[in-house]
């Protein structure tokens, strides 16, 4: 027996011996280490497209199968806590062909989203492992408009709004093509039909200057003749009455209130012929002014905040292509003269004060002037003043073009919006119109374009603006197509913070 346990422990002995040897004589001192498997994010910028692939290098060849499990590669929107659905492949990088595994979202993430991101359970081609996850965050674009500070109204109908009043945050007036007058007392929350006449369609340009009076211009049968006429409600828009009518189709309208006693002074005017008429309220009348506007057609006009300038904007198509034409008072609009335009102003849709001397003249192609009333000098704005400019796209051939028509600012002449029509044309279908709001702080020197929140399109996809009224820093109000009625409260700032762009459209 003690022998064989002898010879037994000695065999044994003798194979911990063997295995030593071996392991010894494999323990090479000059072979390199085998490096972790590690991530590279230099692919990776800091702020992401909205739906653009997410890469991470690796810095040697990986299984693909661990590669491609969703397990192993998570996106979370940090913004809502959900996860990002998206696919997974494994590509090489264009510089040094390295494995890379490519995350592709399912769909765009919206703008600013905080994205957080964990890589796990990656094995090499030799079934080696990551050490550690790789985790990283990063945040997507800014929208295309950063300002979504607008907000949509209750609108109270479905046909055009052609005019929109406040007199405060809380009392304003709207106003339908039709002829509907409608009054909130909450601030827009809710507008309630307060006036429609049988007899009156077309109207236009509501203008309102106490809770109890409110002025605008609309079409009215009168003993079956079609008529054109100046109404006037003293009870808070509940009836109107005519002060006068004329034959001239009336498009436009301004009122304020003017002069030591307060009483309104306006202006109106019309088509066929063009024609401008005053209205004194301290007196009740109404009188034609002179103004050298034969063979035009007006569009526009406004008053000062003084009262005692004006401007209006014209268009003459009897030349090809049409052309716009301008006209200026220092009277409060009793008469009027000739402005000189640079060469090949385009047709001019509308006219809009900032201060008692300066105003705006506004039209196609992006055609922003501002005018010294007081002078007649004209300054040309554009890109330099971020207003947008005609957009040409070679690949689907269409041009997106910007008709600016109203224009509105408070009284001290520094916060003002600028508003229209977005007209985007392709080849073989019907022209695309839809909104644009433009917002000066600097009286004029600057713009930003504004978004409306809830509007599709990241908020720019709204319908054509046709009246803008700006009470103060803290609340302006505007009007438009397909029962359009929006306001912009108090000052929410613009977006910029990661999760802050909260669009829903």
């Amino acid at each position: 027996m003690k022998g064989k346990f002898a010879a037994s422990g000695g065999r044994a002995v003798c194979a911990v011996l063997m295995a030593m040897l071996i392991a010894a004589c494999d323990d090479d001192p000059t072979r390199p280490d085998i490096e972790d498997l590690v991530g590279d994010l230099t692919l990776i910028q800091d702020t992401l497209g909205v739906q653009e692939a997410i890469r991470i290098v690796f810095n040697r060849p990986i299984d693909p199968a661990t590669a491609v499990d969703p397990a192993n590669f998570v996106v979370t929107n940090l913004c809502d806590t959900l996860r990002v659905p998206g696919s997974l492949r494994v590509g090489r990088d264009p510089i040094g062909g390295r494995d890379t595994i490519i995350f592709s979202p399912a769909q765009a993430v919206p703008f600013l989203t905080l994205l957080s991101v964990r890589v796990q359970n990656i094995l090499d081609a030799n079934g080696r492992a990551l050490e550690r996850p790789i985790t990283f965050q990063r945040v997507t674009q800014l929208p295309p408009v950063a300002d979504l500070t607008w907000a949509f109204l209750n609108s109270p109908t479905n046909e055009s709004v052609t005019g929109i009043s406040f007199i405060n945050d809380n009392v304003g007036f709207s106003l339908g093509l039709s002829g509907t007058v409608y009054r909130t007392n909450n601030g827009g929350d809710l507008f309630a039909a307060v006036f429609k006449a049988i007899d009156i369609t077309d109207a236009f340009a509501i203008r309102a200057i106490s809770p109890d009076t409110a002025f605008f211009v609309a079409a009215i049968n009168v003993l079956g003749v079609r008529r054109w006429a100046l109404l006037r409600s003293v009870n808070g828009g509940l009836a109107f009455d005519t002060i006068r009518t004329v034959s001239p189709q009336l498009n436009t309208l301004a009122i304020r209130r003017g002069g030591a006693s307060g009483r309104a002074v306006g202006l109106f005017g019309g088509n066929g012929p063009a024609s401008i008429f005053r209205y004194d309220g301290s007196t009740g009348t109404i009188a034609a002014s002179n103004a050298p506007i034969g063979g035009l057609i007006l569009t526009g006009l406004d008053l000062s905040t003084d009262t005692t300038h004006a401007l209006a904007a014209l268009t003459n198509f009897a030349v090809v292509p049409a052309r716009g034409v301008a006209v200026r008072s220092t009277d409060g609009g009793r008469n009027f003269t000739s402005i000189t335009l640079p060469p090949n102003i385009p047709i001019l849709r509308g006219a809009g004060f900032i201060n008692a001397q300066e105003g705006f003249l506004l039209g196609d192609s992006s055609t922003v002037l501002r005018v010294n009333a007081s002078t007649g000098v004209v300054q040309v704005l554009g890109a330099a003043q971020r207003i947008p400019q005609t957009l040409r796209d070679t690949l689907t051939r269409s041009v997106t073009s910007f008709q600016f028509s109203r224009a509105s600012f408070t009284p001290d002449g520094m916060t003002g919006y600028i508003v229209g029509t977005v007209v985007i044309s392709r080849p073989g279908n019907p022209d695309a119109r839809r909104g644009v709001i433009l917002q000066t702080q600097d009286g004029g020197l600057t713009f930003a374009r504004q978004a409306i929140q809830g509007a599709t399109e990241n908020g720019l996809n709204f319908p054509p603006v046709f009246d803008v009224q700006t009470r103060s820093t803290l609340f302006a109000a505007l009007s438009g197509g397909n029962g359009l009625v929006a306001a912009r409260k108090g000052d929410p700032p613009s977006v910029a913070a990661a999760c802050s762009f909260n669009n829903r459209g």
